[in-house]
Order: structure tokens, then C-alpha cells, then sequence
């Protein structure tokens, strides 16, 4: 289920991101379409990878949306 609008689930502590991205697994791990990027300071994708569910940290899904270009902060709707 790709679209052009990014789903992101912001996290306030990298805790609180890991504890989301394992409900998330578990109730999404019959639906093989799903592809979730951890925006998680140290994680590393490739330029051209094409993702659009995101869970992480406010900084570094700022960071992803200035200075790595992975995610087009004019398409996030809220």
C-alpha cells in the first residue's frame, strides 16, 4: 500500500519508537506489503529506497526530511 503521503509515527524517546515498531511488527506481520523505516539516529538507508511508513524520534525524522532527503516534508499531511 504505497502512496505518496508518508505515514510516520513520531516517538518521543527511543524507547517508546522500539516499544511501537514491535506492536506494529506483530499486527502487521500477515500483511507483506507493509515496509516501515526506523528513523533512528545510526540507521541507514540507501538514497534511492523507496519507503513510506516511518516510525521514529521528532530530530530524526527532521533529519530525514532536511538533510538525507528521504522523506518530502510537502507531502506529510497530518
Amino acid at each position: 500500500m504505497q502512496t505518496d503521503t508518508p505515514r510516520i509515527c513520531a516517538s518521543l524517546k527511543h524507547e517508546l519508537a522500539l516499544q511501537t515498531r514491535k506492536v506494529i511488527e506483530q499486527m502487521g506481520k500477515f500483511y507483506l506489503v507493509l515496509k516501515l523505516a526506523y528513523t533512528f539516529q545510526g540507521n541507514k538507508l540507501e538514497r534511492d529506497q523507496k519507503i513510506s511508513e516511518y516510525i521514529g524520534t521528532p530530530g530524526t525524522i527532521l533529519d530525514w526530511c532536511s538533510k538525507l532527503k528521504f522523506i518530502d516534508p510537502k507531502k506529510i499531511k497530518i
